[in-house]
């Protein structure tokens, strides 16, 4: 600061010519830094794929503070917010600390759109400010966190199962929260503009449980070029699968 004492005005007027030149969306995410994941991967190519015609901003939580992921057209800026966020349990659905920081972050950055790819490590408050200044609002759920917190609803890591029991015995929840958690998503979910899912299994599932919202099925990538392909198959069919493949992504199923 003693060779450059105005750098931050500097980076305010830098950040605000940016912000006027396209719309603006933020997009919410559980992990981002180092990380392969599907849900972060999909992101990244959003990013990449559109960022000519928009301006985006990740939101993530890292370690005790949030940080804010600025992206105008290949330039990224980063931020760790100044605010305090006071972690509850991670069961909590609301948070005022929380509400107060992305109200601030939608007015500061002038938001046009929210896009929650993960809502962990975030809080529903979230779709209430977006209500309050008009702000179209998108969610995907990737996953099964909607129906239940354990995320890959499998029997204390091993069998599938219909979470009755297992939030007791994996986490020692000693309460069966789940028909509270599905109230609350419910009621979140229907404040949306649009929901999405990546297939038509995920619809199934998640339909299952929330069969009063309108859910709309968009698989992954941004400007897909099918391919209509069709190997020739000379003897035995030869099958590679691709990713982490551990137990709750069907490990065994593929082993056997």
């Amino acid at each position: 600061f003693r060779s450059f004492p105005i750098l931050h005005v500097c980076r305010n007027v830098y950040y605000n010519l940016n912000l006027r030149k396209k719309k603006n969306i933020l997009l919410l995410i559980h992990e981002w830094d180092n990380v392969i994941g599907g849900t972060t991967i999909h992101v990244k190519d959003i990013i990449s794929a559109l960022s000519k015609e928009f301006n985006f901003h990740v939101l993530f939580p890292m370690g005790s503070v949030y940080v804010l992921e600025s992206h105008f057209d290949g330039e990224v800026e980063r931020i760790k917010l100044p605010y305090i966020v006071e972690r509850k349990s991670r069961y909590s659905r609301f948070n005022n600390d929380y509400k107060v920081m992305v109200d601030s972050i939608m007015r500061a950055f002038a938001i046009d759109m929210v896009h929650i790819h993960h809502i962990m490590g975030h809080y529903f408050d979230i779709i209430d400010v977006a209500k309050k200044y008009n702000i179209e609002s998108v969610i995907t759920l990737h996953d099964t966190y909607s129906l239940c917190p354990c995320v890959g609803m499998l029997y204390c890591n091993k069998k599938y199962c219909d979470c009755k029991k297992c939030l007791t015995e994996t986490s020692r929840v000693i309460n069966n929260i789940i028909p509270e958690w599905q109230n609350d998503w419910s009621e979140f979910l229907k404040k949306f503009d649009k929901i999405l899912v990546p297939s038509n299994d995920t619809k199934k599932r998640i339909g299952t449980v929330y069969n009063d919202i309108k859910i709309d099925v968009v698989e992954h990538g941004v400007n897909i070029n099918k391919s209509n392909y069709v190997p020739t198959l000379d003897g035995k069919l030869k099958v590679a699968f691709t990713g982490v493949i551990c137990r709750h992504k069907g490990g065994e199923l593929l082993e056997k």
